[in-house]
């Protein structure tokens, strides 16, 4: 029987080796990040593999449990690094065979930087059987060209002169993906009766390999009844991939008279599918579960009848999402942008939060340029981004090739961790980024790591910061990764830079090379803004320190620089009423005193009560266009270049523009400058019981906007 599953697991305090097994749970205590992707259960014992990410490299995961207790035996977890030169290894899939050993597949990394196809063969104490391929762990290079292949799925009869049949995928030279299947004896020994010499490719989508498809095989079973192999898998373009299954017999040739010639892809399913795993009953149908990535992520089981067709008797029409998993969420915007580059060039793409009790989740939505929202990007122009938040505030900017990295907070077993992902236009993580397309921070003694913004130098690499707290002390940290989501080395002190204590970081702006940084210092319950320019290796060019004040709260939101090189620090100013506060410094780092007095702007832009900004924007004339809330309203206002309100913008000559589209508290959360007199921002709107996020348009008129 097999069973597929993740599980991450961190220390364990009472390092007792009991986990939580009192509640039929059993935690390892590695202290880091171990991600279990098969089990496999033979009599007493419980068997699974995965991977240990010790902060550095991926390595191969054996576990042996007992199956009445979840007690760890036989000296395990065991970690081993498989390629033997500190390179990424994973196992995937496991299988027992003949009532002793476990054949696992995976993926090892070459020295080349490519993935190769992984087997082994292992006793119950993960060391290799010596009478398979001479002791050693099994490498193939199945593309032979440089190229990727990976085995996810392994199967075939019980029997202890067996024939296992490995599935995955190998990589064409167009770059499109394809599905394979090895067949190999106990020796470790390719079955050369089987496909091409032991090795079947197959053509899932039937496009030949031009590069504008692909497929993966995740699921291999024997079909008792006909002596068949079950396959079943993902095929298509990243964006749309649709489950299939196929049949084929024990030379590796399809079954034509299963489905299509031997292949299945399942129409008709809204979203895109990730099969994950395979099951077949004693009826030859083949269950396949895995997860639908529509609006976002729900887990999916689809029955497929032995003829090829959906198995009518479940659920109707044989496939079932789990759909109400969460109850209605509480929505803040974070930040919208429009995509200059890649195939949605001039349509926006909004980062927001959904909370719905004590988990918040990090949600995209794609509008069309018109800004409607966009049903290409799923049916309800959202996505869930599988990060468990730990904060709401996240932050994005758009790579050269039109991908997308995102910065923010998320839980981590020792506490809260910052992290940077990448993302496609269509929101899907690109895995070729830093580990499977998330960053995770790694900061020596720090409890806690929160990043709050992000920018990119001239060279693309990603700058992002905030602050961490080590023994109960903040400090400020700033942090280089290459494109490739690795830290930049000769940035700072192996890419990060940790700054002096009480200071916080929470802005960052880029000019070419240049990189600019705001904050606060915060001190016996007063505190100052703070600005510095970084060069590109992170050595300091000048640091501007503002003037004491009372309270705590003051916040830079945002960082501009104007065409002559001018810095703006866009802030709020806690006060009575609170104000906005807008601050220019020349290229040296010192007040502008030609800017409103003496290089400060204090503003009131609001009819009542208190104004906070959350943006800001320079337009062609270096006027500032600011946005954000003002008598708990949605507000636009503008600042001439000489730090004055302009007093032909907003109703009356007021300098601002309350808006009144919500019947609520009302808060623009970003701005894009479209031109001189039109923007777009994102907005969150309390409709009285809970928050809903938007982006709007405005156009600037004689008597507002």
């Amino acid at each position: 029987m097999d069973l597929a599953g993740t599980l991450n697991t961190g220390s364990d305090d009472d390092d007792d080796d009991d986990g939580e097994s009192g509640a039929g749970i059993q935690c390892t205590t590695l202290n880091s990040t171990t991600v279990i992707n098969d089990l496999e259960i033979d009599d007493n014992k419980i068997l699974a593999v995965g991977k240990h990410f010790d902060g550095t490299q991926n390595d191969s995961l054996w576990i042996h449990y007992k199956k009445s207790d979840l007690d760890f035996e036989n000296s395990t977890p065991a970690i081993v690094d498989v390629s033997g030169a500190n390179r990424d290894d994973e196992g995937f899939a496991i299988k027992n065979f003949d009532k002793s050993d476990y054949l696992v597949v995976g993926t090892v990394t070459s020295a080349e930087g490519t993935k190769d196809s992984l087997i082994r063969y292992l006793k119950s104490d993960g060391d290799n059987d010596n009478n398979f391929n001479g002791g050693s762990a099994l490498i193939i290079d199945i593309s032979d060209n440089n190229k990727d292949d990976e085995l996810f799925a392994v199967g075939g009869v019980v029997d202890s002169e067996f024939t296992a049949f490995a599935g995955g995928y190998i990589t064409r030279n167009s770059g499109e993906k394809e599905a394979v299947v090895l067949a190999i004896d106990k020796t470790g020994t390719l079955i050369t009766s089987f496909g091409d010499a032991g090795t079947a490719i197959y053509d899932i989508d039937g496009n030949g390999g031009n590069g504008n498809g692909g497929a993966k095989i995740t699921g291999i079973k024997h079909e008792s009844s006909n002596n068949g192999i079950s396959l079943s898998g993902t095929t298509g373009v990243s964006a749309s991939e649709k489950l299939f299954s196929a049949r084929i017999n024990n030379e590796g040739t399809l079954d034509s008279a299963y489905g299509t010639s031997g292949i299945n892809i399942i129409d008709g399913i809204s979203g895109k599918q990730y099969a994950n795993t395979l099951a077949i009953d004693s009826n030859d149908t083949i269950w396949v579960a895995g997860v639908n990535d529509d609006s976002n992520t729900k887990p999916f089981i689809a029955a497929i009848d032995s003829q090829a067709t959906l198995f009518s008797n479940f659920e109707t029409n044989g496939y079932f999402t789990l759909n109400n998993l969460v109850d209605a969420t509480n929505d803040e915007s974070m930040h919208v942008l429009q995509l200059s580059n890649g195939p949605n060039v001039g349509k926006y793409i909004l980062a927001s939060t959904a909370k719905s009790d004590s988990v918040t989740k990090l949600v995209l939505t794609r509008f069309t340029s018109a800004g409607d929202i966009d049903t290409s990007f799923s049916e309800s122009g959202h996505k869930e981004i599988a990060i468990d938040l730990s904060k709401s505030r996240v932050a994005l900017t758009e790579q050269s090739d039109g991908n997308l990295v995102i910065t923010g907070s998320k839980n981590s077993e020792n506490g809260e961790a910052g992290f940077v992902a990448k993302v496609d236009q269509s929101g899907n993580l690109d895995t070729s980024f830093a580990t499977d397309g998330v960053y995770t921070t790694s900061v020596s003694g720090a409890e806690l790591v929160n990043l709050t913004d992000i920018a990119l130098d001239n060279s693309g690499n990603i700058i992002t910061v905030g602050s961490i707290v080590t023994s109960g002390t903040p400090s400020p940290i700033v942090i280089m990764l290459t494109p490739e989501g690795t830290l930049e080395p000769n940035f700072g002190t192996g890419g990060s830079i940790i700054g002096s204590a009480f200071e916080y970081y929470n802005r960052v702006h880029t000019d070419n090379a240049d990189i600019f940084i705001g904050g606060k210092s915060v001190l016996s319950g007063t505190s100052k803004l703070i600005a510095l320019k970084l060069s590109s290796n992170g050595t300091e060019t000048f640091k501007y320190v503002g003037e004491e004040t009372t309270d705590t709260d003051n916040k830079i939101v945002q960082i501009l620089t104007d065409t002559t090189g001018k810095l703006y620090l866009i802030a709020n100013l806690i006060d009575s009423p609170n104000k906005a506060n807008v601050i220019r410094l020349l290229v040296t780092g010192t007040l502008d005193t030609s800017f409103a007095v003496n290089g400060v702007g204090e503003y009131t832009l609001a009819s009542t009560g208190n104004t906070e900004l959350s943006g800001a924007a320079l337009d062609s004339s270096n006027q500032l266009i600011l946005a954000g809330k003002a008598n708990n309203k949605g507000m636009l206002a503008r600042i001439l270049t000489d730090g004055t309100l302009d007093n032909t913008f907003g109703a009356s000559g007021a300098g601002f523009y309350e808006a009144s589209e919500c019947v609520s508290t009302h808060v623009f959360t970003s701005i894009i400058l479209q031109n001189d007199t039109q923007v777009v921002v994102s907005t969150t709107c309390n409709d009285t019981n809970s928050n809903n996020v938007s982006i709007s348009k405005f156009n600037f008129e004689a008597d507002g906007a």
